[in-house]
Order: C-alpha cells, then sequence, then structure tokens
C-alpha cells in the first residue's frame, strides 16, 4: 500500500556518505542564473505540477478530485528549481533504495536538514517571518516531504497533498512554509525494495527576499497548450536580455532565473526549441512563471 513519509526501518544498516551521486554539470550555488541539466521528465513534470498547484489549488483540486478541501489555501508563487536541492533530493530517493528504508531520518542518523547541506544547498540556521524565529538544526527536518509506493508524479503529489503535514509544506500554508522560494526533486525506482516508487520533494529558502522568473520550456505534443510529461526540451537558452541574464533549460525543460522586481521581456531560443518565443514579465514583491511553447513567439 503506498505510504506518506512514515518510518519503514531505522537501524542495522551499513553507513554510507549519503551524498548524490556526480551525474552532471555542477553549478555554483549563488544566488544567480544556473544551469541543472540531467533532472528527469518525472521530476520535472512533478515540480511543474506542484507550481500548478500552489498558483490555484482549489481548481487543482478539483481536477484531481482530491480528499481534501483546499478553499482555505492561497495561491502562492511558483517554487523556484535549485541545482542543489535536486542533488539533496536525489541523494536521498537513491539511498532509501540502496538501504531499502523509507524514512526522513537516514540508518546513518542523518535528516533532511543537514543533507540540504551536505548537497551545498545554504539553509539558514533560523529564518524570521513576522518577528517569529524558526531553527533549523541539523537533526531535524524542516524541508523534505516524502512519498512511496506512487508509480507516477500525479499520484505522489495527490497523495501529497491528501496528507495535512506535506500539504503544509509544499502549499505554503504555515508562516515559515510560505517564505519558502526554491525546490529540488528526486525519484527512483527499484523493483527489490519495499515501495519500488521513491519520491522526494525538498522546498526551502536561503534569502526568502529573492525573486525568480522560472518556469518551462516544452513542445506541446498533444497540442493541450500546457505542459505534460516527456514533453520539456533540455538544452535552450532562457534570457532576460535586459539584466544581461540567461540559463540553459534542464533535460526536463525547467528552468530559473533570480531577478530584481521590474518588468521584463523574457526570450527562449536555440536547441530543439522552434523559433524565437517573447514573453513579457512583471516581478513585484514574487516569483512568478513563465513557460515557453516551441513554436509559438509569444509563450
Amino acid at each position: 500500500m503506498p505510504t506518506i513519509s512514515s518510518i519503514f526501518r531505522s537501524a542495522g544498516f551499513r553507513a554510507t556518505i549519503f551524498r548524490r551521486p556526480a551525474r552532471r554539470v555542477l553549478s555554483l550555488e549563488t544566488l544567480e542564473s544556473r544551469v541543472v541539466l540531467a533532472v528527469s521528465a518525472e521530476e520535472q513534470y512533478f515540480v511543474y505540477r506542484l507550481n500548478y498547484a500552489r498558483d490555484n489549488p482549489v481548481r487543482f483540486q478539483n481536477e484531481q478530485s482530491l480528499q481534501v478541501d483546499l478553499g482555505y489555501v492561497q495561491a502562492k508563487p511558483p517554487l523556484a528549481i535549485v541545482e542543489s536541492l535536486f542533488d539533496a533530493a536525489e541523494a536521498k530517493v537513491n539511498d532509501m533504495i540502496a538501504r531499502n528504508y523509507f524514512a526522513h531520518m537516514s540508518p546513518s542518523g542523518i535528516n533532511a536538514n543537514q543533507l540540504a547541506r551536505m548537497n551545498g544547498y545554504a539553509l539558514p540556521e533560523i529564518i524570521t517571518v513576522n518577528g517569529v524565529n524558526y531553527t533549523f538544526p541539523n537533526s531535524g527536518n524542516s524541508v523534505e516531504s516524502l512519498a512511496g509506493g506512487m508509480s507516477t508524479a500525479d499520484a505522489a503529489l495527490n497523495g501529497l497533498i491528501n496528507s495535512v503535514g506535506h500539504r503544509n509544506h509544499l502549499l505554503g500554508i504555515t508562516a515559515v512554509n510560505q517564505v519558502y522560494n526554491e525546490v529540488g526533486l528526486g525519484y527512483a525506482f527499484s523493483a527489490a525494495t519495499t515501495f519500488r516508487h521513491y519520491w522526494a520533494v525538498f522546498a526551502a529558502t536561503r534569502d526568502a527576499s529573492v525573486r525568480y522568473a522560472t518556469g518551462v520550456v516544452y513542445a506541446d505534443a498533444n497540442n493541450n497548450s500546457r505542459f505534460d510529461l516527456n514533453e520539456g526540451l533540455g538544452g535552450v537558452t532562457v534570457e532576460i536580455p535586459a539584466l544581461g541574464l540567461q540559463t540553459v533549460s534542464n533535460a526536463g525543460g525547467g528552468w530559473a532565473i533570480p531577478v530584481p522586481d521590474g518588468e521584463y521581456e523574457v526570450h527562449a531560443r536555440g536547441g530543439s526549441f522552434s523559433g524565437v518565443s517573447k514573453v513579457p514579465v512583471r516581478i513585484s514583491g514574487r516569483s512568478e512563471a513563465v513557460d515557453f511553447r516551441s513554436g509559438h513567439g509569444v509563450g
């Protein structure tokens, strides 16, 4: 039976370094445009669907026939993809498969906050929201949601949102979660393990004042005017000429650029993207989603 973030095993396994194996070109984890290359189609699709749910929770609830009423949940900005959070999330699912456990804390005692830091994410020790200090010790988990046993991104996300603790985390409901602005996703499968399918979502913030333009680049194969699994285009240049900033979409089609408040035109071109697309975006106190469809000049 699919399980959400319950502890499966807690002891009796060998120690591990518990970092994600190197499998793509890394970029410096500072707040500038970055390249996140080897993200799988399933991982990027999960991020897209999560941001879709954050944008309009009630719409998502109705479309997915969720068991929970999301009428009380306010819309939130999209979470921007970050290299080091993908590293942490993928390290986690790979470790759970390698040692056949399912828990926020690894058998060797590493919890999610520490894992994020081990993989290069500069998670603050303290975050202050509305005058309240929230601490992020290595021994705790303030950043990770886990799902096991779900074979698709949609099923995993729906299960997490039906669970109140994960819903608070991913939809930004509680005070500290409201300031989270970055995300990484890990997915792994092994038929030799208890749950077979393992999902880890790391959502957090290094600096809550940072805003992003973020989204996906895709070929709309089924002509439904939205991003679907396996439609992402990697290696496409996304740029904001007015700021002199650019990045390259990851293998799943995702991209993110931190930007100051203002009005900009965002361009997508190159790689397997057909033509050049130019989309206006206004950043005002929050991140904004900008998606590009190949062959469409206005996104």
